[in-house]
């Protein structure tokens, strides 16, 4: 029995990040309102755009901060632009962004603009060919800040903010470009609290595979393991990264995944001077809660451990080290504890 519970413990195990670092300060002056990222899966770029009365552009930065691409969208205008994301489709990939922020909650209708990725980049692209999504929620109207593409289904996903408890709304694939949209309600999430506004949501990602999530608020930023069904899982209890909190972003608006989910990105608009940083958190490698790193100093035999597969099964070290399977769960029988090698990616 005692197994089987490590077993369980591994298969639903959390994940850690290691502590943010700059990957580059956003110095130039039309960068101030930073409002979403997104990490492109074709070119060496994150793309992003600015709040609320911004021009309708989307800002292509490198690595360190730095703008090496404007595309401008043709006849958009930016009424109140609060998040990106990325999807691919029929052997396209598309930027989506979401005219979804309505602070007075006045707008009836919201919109989702998505074009096609350009191929080749240049310092600035025109983007005539530009697709709107009008919609509008069932029951109410609200204010949003989170615009997520799932990969599986390729529904876009739209979170509002400011709730009591946040609600969870889906356009479905195939989208319709020629009628006014009702956005489905399917589900509320358990994190913040309308009467703290620190805790409204602000932004949101799902990986490329569709399998990991991540959303945020002003002061945290939370992940769930996809499950059967995405919209129970974000009905559950996500994990708390805590050490999102030493980005110290005082207005963070942003957050998506590195390409190979190795890690992901936030960044903050620019508000008491404080010039915005696109900070990285890399994903560690977590073997019973210890960074994969540290277990290369440790001696294995067959004297202090035992190591055993998913079922049960007794191995030596040597067979251990030359057996095909992904996981095992190694007894320390000196320090009393287990543990969990994993040999795939989370």
């Amino acid at each position: 029995m005692y197994i089987y519970l490590i077993i369980l413990n591994v298969l639903f195990g959390q994940v850690e990040f290691e502590n943010p670092i700059s990957k580059g300060k956003l110095t130039q002056t039309n960068l101030k309102e930073i409002s979403g990222l997104e990490r492109s899966s074709f070119h060496d770029i994150i793309w992003s755009h600015n709040d609320s009365g911004g021009k309708g552009i989307i800002y292509g930065l490198n690595d360190s901060g730095k703008i090496i691409c404007n595309l401008i969208l043709k006849d958009i205008v930016n009424r109140d632009w609060e998040d990106i994301s990325y999807g691919f489709i029929e052997g396209k990939n598309y930027i989506f962004v979401g005219d979804i922020g309505d602070n007075d909650k006045t707008y009836q209708t919201k919109y989702i603009y998505y074009f096609e990725e350009p191929l080749n980049l240049k310092d600035t692209i025109i983007i005539n060919d530009v697709k709107r999504i009008e919609f509008k929620y069932p029951s109410s109207n609200y204010d949003s800040e989170c615009l997520m593409f799932d990969p599986i289904s390729k529904d876009l996903i739209v979170i509002s903010k400011r709730e009591t408890n946040e609600k969870v709304f889906s356009i479905s694939y195939p989208y319709n470009n020629n009628d006014v949209v009702i956005a489905e309600y399917k589900t509320e999430l358990k994190i913040g609290s309308s009467d703290n506004l620190l805790s409204w949501v602000t932004a949101g990602d799902i990986s490329a595979d569709g399998n990991h999530i991540l959303i945020k608020n002003y002061t945290n930023v939370y992940y769930w393991k996809r499950g059967t069904d995405l919209y129970n899982t974000l009905n559950g209890s996500g994990q708390d990264i805590v050490n999102y909190k030493l980005a110290s972003e005082p207005q963070g608006e942003s957050i998506c995944w590195e390409n190979n989910i190795s890690g992901f990105y936030t960044v903050s608009e620019e508000v008491f001077g404080i010039t915005p940083e696109i900070k990285y958190f890399k994903k560690k490698e977590i073997v019973n809660g210890v960074d994969k790193k540290s277990l290369n100093d440790i001696k294995f035999d067959d004297v202090n451990f035992r190591f055993y597969d998913l079922i049960g099964n007794l191995y030596s070290y040597n067979e251990y080290l030359n057996s095909q399977n992904n996981m095992f769960i190694v007894l320390d029988l000196k320090n009393f504890k287990s543990i969990k090698l994993l040999r795939h990616k989370f």
